[in-house]
């Protein structure tokens, strides 16, 4: 079975990771239930820990839940893709705002009109970094 990306194994069941930003990320595919509890049983022991640190990006496993059944890992999975899709919607919208706001402040022809321009960018860029952990976006 597909949903979106995701490949589900034989065993209908899933594993939800939650990091300690919040992220997660999920284990899809098992061949049985001793598959699936080899896998919980590996990530009980990472809880607390910091993890993927042989990635640019290692965080701490601070949550794990397992979904089973195929319609519960559809509503999991579904959610997920709709999630991705708006990230991606509001990445795409902050930054046509940005070059919006920086067409603004290169035709401002007061001081008053520059700094309300230079705010507007300022808070974009605050909020794709916050979101998106996009630093110094410069459009």
């Amino acid at each position: 079975m597909k949903v979106g990306n995701y490949q589900i194994g034989r065993y209908y069941a899933i594993i939800k990771k939650t990091y300690e930003d919040g992220s997660v990320d999920y284990e899809t595919s098992f061949t049985d239930y001793n598959d699936l509890m080899q896998s919980v049983s590996a990530i009980r022991h990472c809880m607390g820990t910091l993890v993927g640190t042989a990635t640019n990006n290692p965080m701490v496993l601070v949550d794990m839940e397992v979904v089973r059944g195929k319609e519960n890992i559809e509503k999991e999975l579904g959610g997920e893709i709709l999630n991705e899709k708006l990230d991606k919607d509001i990445l795409n919208k902050l930054k046509d705002d940005f070059k919006i706001s920086k067409q603004d402040y290169q035709l401002a022809t007061s001081e008053e009109d520059k700094n309300k321009a230079l705010a507007a960018c300022k808070k974009i860029s605050d909020l794709l970094f916050q979101k998106f952990g996009i630093a110094n976006y410069q459009g």
